[in-house]
């Protein structure tokens, strides 16, 4: 039997709204919450999509580094790690996209389909991470601060890619024109999400560290099984990346529904919809977006 007198049950945060993430969305859910109750939802599909690319990347890097380069060239590691995500890398970041936009119009994503969509998706990510780290390393390179202030602009050019099915120089104006007067903001959503790799990367390495110390000296002393377990560790990694992207894409909606917003009170009409928006192409035959209604910070 019921007690009338007996105070409410505590509810937490993500629990506060519709487990439903349009209409979560639509009760000013902020992007957090909102990729909480994706990850909760999808989170074996999402990890799958990483994985499934990652993880046999990972072991050739590993078994490279391991038989064909020097320990002291780190040049040479790095180099090759950048070409396999620059060439295979993009194949898990568009499967999980894509996934996570199936997911945020209320669809559930599906492994097979996700990464369909991310081999669909690879030219246009191909473009789009060529312009976004070429441009950024060399403003870094040149003055520092333009590299930095690119990056952070155009940090939604990814998802922006993925989304509205466009390429590279569309998906970086797109994400430059979603920004506009919102650098701080911007900053702040790329300071979390480097904080998330970052500790990640800590968390990881103390994970092999300690495999190594605690192993049989046997097992370090023969390289014939520790690329094996270093690419296994690594590719823990994955966890990290699909946080990271499932985050900024929650935050790229937040973005273009504000400047929807925006656009609406420009033109008069309020409770119309984003005449940007409106124009973008359905990509994966997704349905389009729910009603569009203010959102809480």
């Amino acid at each position: 039997m019921n007690d009338p007198y007996r105070p409410p049950a505590e509810m937490s945060l993500v629990d506060g709204f519709s487990d439903d993430v349009p209409t979560a969305a639509m009760q000013g859910a902020s992007p957090h919450i909102l990729a909480l109750k994706i990850l909760r939802k999808h989170f074996f599909v999402l990890l799958l999509c990483s994985l499934a690319i990652w993880l046999p990347l990972n072991l050739a890097l590993s078994y490279l580094d391991q038989y064909f380069v020097d320990e002291d060239d780190l040049r040479t590691s790095l180099r090759m790690q950048q070409l396999f995500s620059w060439w295979f890398g993009i194949l898990s970041t568009g499967a999980i996209l894509s996934a996570v936009a199936g997911a945020y119009r209320g669809q559930t994503p599906t492994w097979g389909r996700s990464m369909a969509a991310g081999v669909r998706c690879w030219p246009r990510l191909w473009t789009t991470y060529f312009l976004y780290w070429t441009i950024g390393a060399f403003g870094l390179i040149a003055f520092i601060f333009p590299g930095i202030y690119f990056w952070v602009r155009a940090v939604y050019c990814d998802a922006i890619a993925v989304n509205e099915a466009v390429h590279g120089p569309t998906a970086v104006q797109r994400s430059f024109q979603i920004t506009k007067g919102r650098f701080g903001d911007t900053f702040v959503v790329a300071l979390v999400i480097t904080g998330v790799y970052l500790v990640s990367a800590i968390a990881f390495t103390a994970i092999l560290v300690a495999i190594v110390l605690l192993a049989d000296p046997s097992f370090v002393e023969s390289p014939s099984w520790y690329w094996i377990v270093e690419a296994f560790v690594v590719s823990l990694f994955s966890i990290a990346t699909v946080y990271a992207q499932t985050f900024v894409f929650c935050w790229y909606q937040r973005m273009r529904i504000q400047l929807g917003a925006i656009a609406n009170q420009a033109s008069g009409h309020a409770g119309g919809t984003d005449p940007l928006l409106d124009q973008l192409p359905d990509d994966m035959g997704q349905s389009p977006d729910p009603p569009r209604e203010p959102m809480r910070w």
